[in-house]
C-alpha cells in the first residue's frame, strides 16, 4: 500500500514539475519565423479574378510569448485583403506601410517582415476570357407519333459562360429534359440549363422560360406527272412510267391540300449521257408544309426519239 502511495506522490510532482516548466516556457519571449497565409476577397464582378501568381504567404519574424507562438503554428493567421469592389483588371501595389496594418489587425505587434518582398506586395486582378453558348433544347414527347414540335422559343436562347478558353471551347448547353405528353397546341413553362462539362468559372443565371407549338400531322401522297426539262429539239421522250407518287407529312388542317400545282418532280436530259437507259428525277418543288417529301423512285426508264 505505502509503495502505491508513494507512487502516486511521485506522478502528481511530475505531473505538476511538467506544467510549472511549461507555464515558464511559454511565459517566456522568443524570436521566431511564422508563415501568415494571405488571402484575397475577389471581386465581385463575376468576369474578373485574382491571378493565382498573387502572393499567398507572407513571412515574419515574429517576437512573442510562447504560447502565442505554438498557437499560430497550429492555426496560422490570415492577413486578409478585400477586392470586392474592383471592377477592372489592373495590378494592385500594397505598399508596406499598408502591409504592416493589416498586420497589426490581427493582434502583432512585435514583428519584421522577412519576406523577399518586403517593402511591397503586388496582386494581379485578371479577366476571364467569356463565350456565349446557343441553348439546345432537350424536349421528350411522350406522344402519339402523329404529334410533332413545330415550333419552340427560349427566352434567354443563349448563356453567357466566363472562365479560360481552352476548357471554355469544350462546354456545351442544353435544357433539362422537357418532358411533353399534352397534347395542347401551345405550352410553356420554365426549366433548367444543364451544361456538358463544370469547366467554368463564373457565369450568368440558369433559368429559362420557353414557349412551344405541337402540330398534329398526316401521311399524304399524290401522284403527279413527271416534267422532262432541258429536252433536245426535234427530239421526243419518253418516260417509263411518266407518273411519280410524292409523299410526306403535313399538318392534319391540310389534308388533302397538295395538288399538281404546288408540287413538282423534273427529269433532266442534260444530264444523260450516251448509252443511258434511266434518268434521275428530282423534287424541284414542294410546298413548306410538307414535312419530309420524298419520291417513290428515284429514277425512271426512258427513250429517245427523233423527229
Amino acid at each position: 500500500m505505502r509503495t502505491h502511495l508513494n507512487l502516486k506522490i511521485y506522478l502528481y510532482c511530475l505531473l505538476a514539475a511538467i506544467l510549472m516548466w511549461t507555464f515558464t516556457k511559454l511565459s517566456k519571449d522568443y524570436e521566431q519565423i511564422i508563415t501568415f497565409k494571405v488571402s484575397y476577397i475577389p471581386p465581385s464582378n463575376n468576369q474578373l479574378y485574382v491571378s493565382p501568381q498573387s502572393t499567398a504567404y507572407l513571412d515574419l519574424l515574429v517576437k512573442e510569448n510562447g504560447a502565442k507562438i505554438v498557437k499560430w503554428y497550429i492555426l496560422p493567421p490570415v492577413i486578409h485583403f478585400d477586392l470586392k469592389n474592383q471592377n477592372k483588371p489592373k495590378t494592385l501595389t500594397f505598399t508596406k506601410e499598408q502591409l504592416m496594418n493589416k498586420i497589426e489587425n490581427i493582434g502583432l505587434n512585435r514583428y519584421q517582415i522577412v519576406s523577399s518582398y518586403t517593402e511591397h506586395i503586388q496582386v494581379d486582378i485578371l479577366k476571364y476570357d467569356s463565350i456565349q453558348l446557343p441553348i439546345t433544347p432537350n424536349i421528350k414527347l411522350s406522344l402519339d407519333p402523329s404529334y410533332q414540335l413545330s415550333k419552340i422559343d427560349f427566352q434567354p436562347s443563349t448563356v453567357t459562360l466566363f472562365g479560360f478558353k481552352k476548357e471554355l471551347s469544350t462546354v456545351k448547353a442544353s435544357t433539362q429534359p422537357i418532358e411533353i405528353s399534352s397534347t395542347d397546341q401551345f405550352q410553356s413553362g420554365n426549366t433548367q440549363i444543364r451544361f456538358s462539362s463544370a469547366k467554368f468559372k463564373k457565369m450568368g443565371g440558369t433559368n429559362i422560360s420557353y414557349a412551344l407549338e405541337l402540330k398534329r400531322y398526316t401521311e399524304q401522297s399524290l401522284e403527279i406527272p413527271i416534267t422532262i426539262i432541258n429536252q433536245k429539239e426535234n427530239m421526243r421522250v419518253k418516260l417509263f412510267p411518266n407518273k411519280i407518287t410524292v409523299s410526306g407529312t403535313i399538318p392534319f388542317e391540310l389534308a388533302n391540300s397538295l395538288t399538281n400545282k404546288t408540287i413538282e418532280a423534273t427529269a433532266d436530259m442534260s444530264t444523260v449521257s450516251d448509252g443511258d437507259k434511266t434518268i434521275l428525277l428530282t423534287l424541284t418543288k414542294s410546298p413548306d408544309f410538307l414535312k419530309s417529301p420524298k419520291l417513290s423512285q428515284s429514277t425512271v426508264e426512258f427513250i429517245s426519239i427523233q423527229e
